[in-house]
C-alpha cells in the first residue's frame, strides 16, 4: 500500500526550518543539513497523521533544539563572533522566553484580540444597518409621495422590518441569545405605525389591507387587532387574514379567539400574502431613483426577504406551526391540533390552500404536510408536490449567493444578477417568479426522476 500523501503545508514548511538551518555554522550545515530536513519531514509528517501535536513539535521541540544546539555548535567552533550569531540567539532568546511564559500573556491577548474583533463587527454592522436606514427611508418617502394605499402599506412593512431587525452578531451577543442581536429602532417602529394606521382608517383594497396588517405589530404601539378587525371584514374569504388573527389571540393567549379564528379559516377559499404586489413595488421604486447602484438593489432584494419572514418570525404562535402534523425533534409544548384532535379537517384544509397559492413558503409547507397526512394524491398533485418542493429546493442558499466554479464556494451576487432575479417578478407571486429566474439563468424548473422528496432539503 502507497504512502498517504504529504500534507500541502509541508513544502512550506521545510522552507521556513531551512532558514532557521542559517543560524548554524557552514561546515555543519554540509555535513548534516540534509539529515536535519529529513527527520524534520518525518515529524511533520508524525503532525500530519496525528500522532504528534503542532504545538509539541513547534514550541516544545524545535524551538529549543534550534537555540540550543545552534548556541552550542558555535561555540565549539570558538565562532561568536559570526555576524549571523548574536541576532539569531537574541531572536531565539525572544521565542523561547515567550513560549515559556505562554500561559501568563496568551489568554489576556486572546481577550485583547477578541475585543477588537468584537468592537470592528459592531462599527461595520452600525455602518451596514445606518445605510440600510438612509435607503429604505428614502424609499418609504417615495413610495408615500405616491398617495395611493397600496404603496403607503408597502412603505410601512419597510418601516416595520427597520423596526425589528435581527442582526447575526458572531460573538457580541453572547451564547444566552445564541449569536442573535435584535436591535429596535423606535423611530422606524413609530413610523411604521403611523403607515399602516393610515391604510388601516382609510381603507382602501384587500392588498393594502393585508399588506398593512403584516406590517402592524403592537410592540411598536400600532392598534394591531383593528387593523386584523378590518382586513377580515374585508377580505374573510383569505386565510392570510385568519392565519394574523389566530397569531394575535396566540399572542394574547386568548383561546376562544383562536378557535374563532381556526372555524374562520375552515371558510378560507385561497391563501395570498401578495407579495409579488409588495416585491413589484419595491423594485420600480430602487429602479426608479436607484437604477445603477447595484448595492442599492441587493440591499432592498435582502429587506424584501426579511419582509417575507414576518409572517413566520414568531413561528409557535403561527397557524401553520399549531396545525402541523409533523413530529419535531425537539421538546415542544403541545400544539393546537395534539389538543383539538377534531381540528385535524381544518388544518388539512388551511394546507390545501397553502400548497395551492403562489407563496413559496406557503406551498412548500402545505404540500409536506398534505404528505405527511398519507392521503391519496391524484397525479397532478403528486407532481405539483415534486415541482414545488424542487422549487423550494434550487433557491435554498442561492438567493444573493453565486457558486463558486468549484461548485463549493460562494460569492456575492453581481448587479446584474440581482437585475435578473428582480426582473423575473410580477404580480403573479414568488413560484412564477422563481421557475422565470431558473429558466433566466439555465437551471431546471423541474424535477429529475432522482429527486428525494422526503430529503430534509426538499
Amino acid at each position: 500500500m502507497s504512502a498517504p500523501p504529504d500534507p500541502t503545508w509541508l513544502r512550506a514548511a521545510e522552507r521556513a526550518y531551512g532558514a532557521c538551518l542559517w543560524l548554524y555554522p557552514r561546515a555543519l550545515r554540509q555535513a548534516h543539513g540534509e539529515e536535519m530536513r529529513h527527520a524534520f519531514r518525518d515529524r511533520c509528517r508524525e503532525v500530519a497523521r496525528g500522532r504528534l501535536g503542532a504545538w509539541q513539535l513547534f514550541g516544545a521541540e524545535l524551538a529549543p533544539d534550534l537555540f540550543a544546539s545552534a548556541a552550542r555548535a558555535h561555540l565549539q567552533l570558538g565562532r561568536t563572533s559570526d555576524a549571523r550569531v548574536l541576532p539569531g540567539l537574541f531572536v531565539l532568546t525572544l521565542l523561547c522566553t515567550a513560549l515559556a511564559t505562554q500561559p501568563h500573556w496568551s489568554g489576556a491577548a486572546v481577550d485583547a484580540m477578541k475585543a477588537i474583533e468584537r468592537n470592528v463587527k459592531i462599527l461595520q454592522e452600525e455602518r451596514e444597518l445606518n445605510y440600510s436606514k438612509d435607503l429604505l427611508r428614502g424609499l418609504s418617502d417615495a413610495l408615500v409621495a405616491k398617495g395611493d394605499a397600496e404603496p403607503v402599506a408597502t412603505a410601512a412593512l419597510l418601516q416595520r422590518v427597520l423596526y425589528d431587525r435581527q442582526e447575526l452578531l458572531y460573538g457580541v451577543a453572547g451564547p444566552e441569545t445564541d449569536g442573535f442581536h435584535t436591535i429596535h429602532l423606535p423611530d422606524e417602529g413609530a413610523r411604521a405605525t403611523a403607515l399602516a394606521a393610515q391604510v388601516v382608517a382609510t381603507g382602501g383594497s384587500a392588498t393594502a389591507l393585508s399588506i398593512a396588517a403584516q406590517a402592524c405589530t403592537m410592540s411598536a404601539g400600532c392598534n394591531e387587532d383593528l387593523a386584523l378587525q378590518r382586513l377580515l371584514a374585508r377580505d374573510p374569504e383569505n386565510a392570510l387574514a385568519w392565519m394574523l388573527e389566530f397569531r394575535r389571540a396566540a399572542q394574547r393567549g386568548d383561546t376562544a379567539r383562536m378557535q374563532a379564528a381556526m372555524d374562520g379559516s375552515r371558510r378560507a377559499r385561497y391563501f395570498e400574502s401578495h407579495d409579488g404586489r409588495v416585491h413589484k413595488l419595491l423594485f420600480d421604486q430602487v429602479m426608479a431613483g436607484h437604477a445603477r447602484d447595484g448595492r442599492a438593489i441587493a440591499e432592498a432584494a435582502d429587506q424584501f426577504q426579511r419582509m417575507q419572514r414576518l409572517l413566520t418570525d414568531d413561528f409557535r404562535d403561527s397557524l401553520v406551526y399549531q396545525c402541523s402534523l409533523r413530529k419535531l425533534n425537539w421538546p415542544h409544548e403541545p400544539r393546537w391540533v395534539e389538543l383539538h384532535p377534531e381540528a385535524r379537517g381544518d388544518c388539512l384544509h388551511l394546507a390545501g390552500l397553502l400548497a395551492g397559492s403562489s407563496d413559496l413558503f406557503a406551498a412548500h409547507w402545505g404540500w409536506r404536510e398534505l404528505h405527511q397526512a398519507g392521503g391519496p394524491l391524484t397525479a397532478s398533485q403528486a407532481g405539483r408536490m415534486r415541482e414545488v418542493a424542487w422549487l423550494a429546493h434550487q433557491r435554498q442558499d442561492r438567493v444573493g449567493l453565486h457558486r463558486g466554479a468549484d461548485g463549493r464556494s460562494w460569492t456575492a451576487w453581481t448587479r446584474d444578477e440581482w437585475l435578473r432575479w428582480n426582473q423575473t417578478w410580477k404580480d403573479d407571486g414568488e413560484i412564477p417568479a422563481l421557475q422565470r429566474w431558473l429558466q433566466a439563468t439555465g437551471l431546471p424548473t423541474r424535477p429529475p426522476e432522482s429527486f428525494d422528496i422526503d430529503h430534509p432539503d426538499a
